[in-house]
């Protein structure tokens, strides 16, 4: 449960005492009673029990407020008068959302857990360390209840599902999780595809060139929490590296019918993670905060995911356009090798937007970002830095076409640079945006992107260097 500290600075006098008997009365009669500590702690135990008696729909159903009388009166002095407070239910139905959300996505991070890599792991996912300090009990009362021991399933339905994941967490109250999901799709959901090739490489056959970071996608759910000016991220990402099986001689051969084949080594990074995040708006200073699940996968070719990871998507589009024409792209024979690797990270972000100018048809504004990210996989933490400069457009109907500039950085713990100048352009407005990103990339991959195996001789020598990355995205917002 989400208590913010904050809150109970506003509700409450911070004066203490030793120990008191914390009291409240509504309509007239005793509503809460119990012997605490001191004043602070009284006011903790309230609050929880007013967010327990909302979810109990005992409070809260007719009115926008909740009034009582409480009181922390001491043994050792003489009697305290009750004090009348009212309290915002709107308060009460803001944390309800974050409970439930938090809750949803400690329990989707595990599901989300590579189908080839879930067998008896049981983890604490340590979201504990993305958040403040206040909230520390209450994230480890979450996490510490949910354990997974083997995930393999198919859904038919969502009772089916329900029905699973009461068996494999026993402790998940179903309804608050559906309940939750369900009210994602009325904010915000952006995806994204990238590719090192665009449309027109599909023509050139076994010339075409996969190698290094070449394929992936990422999907963002994104809840608004009402009224707080903060948002909640579930993001997916997953990115495929390849190499081939021999970097000198690749070896292609054709088919019967026209298909290029080849030998390849593969790497594939999968992401799962949730973040709390201060909305964009305006000149204003922005942040997110928090973590998930890492994972290489670098022995399922078929992709850990199937078709919703990279390996999986690439093969399944490789063989499509390879079916509508020959030798359109390459059929890769994918080899597995050790080391696949599964960590819990943190992360977090800061950035600024300035406007430059602004008038009602047109803004110039620069954005710079700073990103940082400490993961358990082996030399894949980084830092990062992204400045743009960007230039909204008003076109029709209220949208904007936006045109922007860019370079960015990120430095990896083994020493790796990886820079890209890029440009972005894009159509949309407050409810949606479609466009297209290009990305000039500079320098070598990461060694933990490497596709080619510890052992192999001259690893880094045969790493390829990074590739111009096309990007297409989508986003709606239902709000």
């Amino acid at each position: 449960m989400y208590k913010i500290l904050t809150i109970y600075i506003l509700f409450f006098s911070l004066h203490t005492h030793a120990s008191c008997q914390c009291q409240a009365m509504r309509d007239g009669k005793f509503y809460f009673d119990k012997k605490v500590s001191n004043l602070i702690e009284c006011q903790n135990e309230l609050i929880n029990y007013n967010f327990e008696q909302f979810k109990l729909k005992n409070i809260c159903t007719n009115t926008s407020q909740l009034k009582i009388s409480w009181q922390c009166e001491s043994s050792n002095s003489k009697s305290v008068p009750l004090k009348d407070k009212s309290f915002n239910c709107s308060e009460y139905a803001g944390m309800q959302n974050a409970e439930m959300l938090m809750g949803a996505v400690s329990y989707s991070t595990y599901l989300s857990v590579p189908k080839n890599l879930v067998p008896d792991i049981a983890m604490n996912i340590g979201m504990d360390d993305c958040v403040e300090v206040e909230h520390q009990n209450e994230i480890t009362e979450i996490t510490e209840k949910n354990e997974v021991k083997g995930l393999i399933v198919n859904f038919e339905d969502e009772k089916e599902l329900g029905d699973v994941l009461e068996k494999i967490i026993p402790d998940a109250d179903i309804y608050l999780v559906s309940q939750a999901i369900d009210s994602i799709n009325k904010d915000r959901f952006r995806v994204v595809f990238f590719n090192d090739n665009s449309i027109a490489d599909l023509g050139e056959g076994g010339n075409s060139d996969d190698l290094g970071k070449t394929h992936g996608m990422a999907l963002t759910f994104i809840k608004n929490l009402k009224g707080s000016g903060y948002q909640l991220k579930i993001e997916y990402e997953t990115n495929l590296f390849t190499n081939f099986k021999n970097p000198e001689k690749p070896g292609f051969w054709q088919d019967e019918q026209g298909g290029w084949h080849v030998d390849q080594y593969f790497i594939e990074e999968n992401i799962g993670k949730v973040l709390i995040a201060k909305k964009k708006k305006g000149d204003a200073f922005y942040w997110s905060i928090g973590g998930g699940v890492h994972s290489l996968n670098k022995s399922d070719g078929d992709g850990a995911l199937g078709v919703f990871s990279a390996l999986g998507s690439q093969v399944a589009f490789h063989k499509a356009a390879s079916d509508i024409k020959p030798g359109a792209a390459r059929l890769y024979n994918n080899f597995g090798q050790k080391g696949d690797e599964t960590e819990v990270f943190i992360e977090g972000n800061a950035g600024k937007r300035m406007t430059l100018n602004s008038n009602p048809q047109n803004r110039i504004y620069l954005q710079s970002e700073v990103e940082s990210r400490v993961t358990g996989v082996n030399d894949a933490s980084f830092v990062g830095a992204d400045i743009s400069l960007k230039n909204d457009q008003e076109i029709f109907n209220s949208s904007n076409m936006r045109f922007g500039v860019g370079v960015k950085s990120k430095v990896y713990i083994d020493g790796s640079l990886q820079t890209a100048g890029y440009v972005d352009i894009s159509v949309g407005n407050d409810n949606y945006r479609a466009g297209f990103k290009y990305e000039m990339e500079r320098n070598d991959l990461p060694g933990y992107q490497n596709a080619l195996p510890m052992e192999f001789a001259n690893r880094k020598s045969f790493a390829p260097p990074n590739e111009n990355i096309w990007s297409l995205y989508f986003s709606y917002d239902w709000e």
